[in-house]
């Protein structure tokens, strides 16, 4: 019985960690001819400042091209 309870307790544990990790998604915006990135709610997390970016975050990166040179953030 105590072992049936320890694997549901690191189940729990497990999963609402998971929960925890999993951000909001960003979605670019472009103002002024920059590229930068916004929340589901509208507020401007990334201000825009790169010339070019990719359509979306994988992995929690996103390319982005500045002065003709490509990075991740």
């Amino acid at each position: 019985m105590k072992s049936f309870l320890t694997k549901i307790l690191w189940l729990v544990l497990l999963l609402s960690s998971t929960a925890l990790a999993v951000d909001d998604p960003l979605f670019r915006i472009k103002e002024h001819g920059k590229w930068g990135f916004i929340n589901h709610s509208g507020d401007v997390v990334i201000a825009p400042q790169f010339d070019d970016c990719y359509y979306q975050f994988s992995e929690g990166l996103a390319a982005v091209m500045v002065n003709e040179k490509w990075g991740y953030i």
